[in-house]
């Protein structure tokens, strides 16, 4: 690799909340990074598990944010960005590891292409690497976003660098200026559909977002719990993702469809909570 892709700094967040069981696999892969430029900081969503004394007590060279409340995921990271101080903004996970080489690789290609506005990683299963956790987000006619690969066995099928709708929030490596271009993520959504929003307002100004399968990040996924919370949060960031980012004549068809899609998935939710209450 030149020399030149090696100079920029790259910040590494990490927003946590209530993390503690997880920040060590994931600070120690970082701090294996091969890469020689890097500034790292915990974003601690006010966490009471004592995810921010732990990390100070054992990664000195890490830079402790402590919120006094839980921000979520966007205002999260926007709260850190605004205070790194790197040339390349890397979002990881506290529940994920991260490959040695795995900054170089995505420097490398930031630098070689000044149209891409953000990559983002190969993303396996954490327990199990043979799986794919995801290969970038996609979305259908509805902007229902879904993880690329998701679930399946990794035989090479994603072992391409390809143009991707959107990249997954777990793990984004983003070039800085992007945000004086298109502002931080939405706060308004707190969780789900911030990631997709982003990387929609980074096409619709020119950039490219990219999925880079040589750099590679390690994920404990989880499905999300299907409660009537988590339903309204999911429906809700979708419809203001839309009317933010859609045409009016986009608008015109797709919001129909949309808000029925909607209704009948919060009434299947219901009927299927009363059958159980039965």
């Amino acid at each position: 690799m030149e020399n030149k892709s090696t100079d920029s700094l790259v910040t590494i967040i990490i927003v946590a909340r209530n993390h503690l069981e997880h920040l060590k696999d994931c600070l120690e892969s970082v701090m294996n990074l091969d890469y020689p430029h890097l500034e790292i900081i915990l974003a601690d969503n006010a966490s009471t598990d004592g995810s921010a004394d732990f990390v100070q007590q054992k990664f000195s060279s890490v830079r402790v944010l402590r919120f006094d409340k839980n921000f979520g995921f966007a205002e999260g990271n926007n709260r850190a960005i605004k205070q790194a101080k790197g040339d390349y903004i890397f979002l990881l996970n506290p529940d994920t590891k991260i490959e040695p080489e795995c900054v170089n690789k995505l420097v490398e290609i930031m630098e070689k292409d000044k149209s891409i506005g953000i990559c983002m990683p190969k993303m396996p299963m954490f327990n199990e690497p043979s799986v794919i956790n995801t290969a970038g987000i996609i979305a259908n006619e509805l902007l229902l976003g879904r993880d690329r690969g998701a679930w399946e066995l990794d035989c090479g099928q994603y072992d391409r660098e390809k143009q991707i709708l959107g990249a997954c929030g777990a793990g984004m490596f983003i070039r800085r200026n992007l945000f004086k271009k298109i502002g931080y993520f939405d706060r308004l959504y707190f969780t789900y559909y911030e990631d997709l929003d982003f990387s929609i307002r980074t096409w619709w100004i020119g950039y490219k977002v990219n999925f880079v399968p040589q750099a590679i990040v390690y994920h404990k996924y989880r499905p999300f719990r299907k409660d009537i919370f988590n339903e309204y949060i999911d429906h809700r960031n979708r419809l203001r993702m839309m009317l933010k980012n859609m045409s009016l004549v986009t608008l015109s068809w797709m919001l129909p469809k949309s808000l029925y899609s909607d209704i009948k998935s919060i009434y299947r939710h219901i009927r299927r909570k009363r059958l159980r209450l039965a």
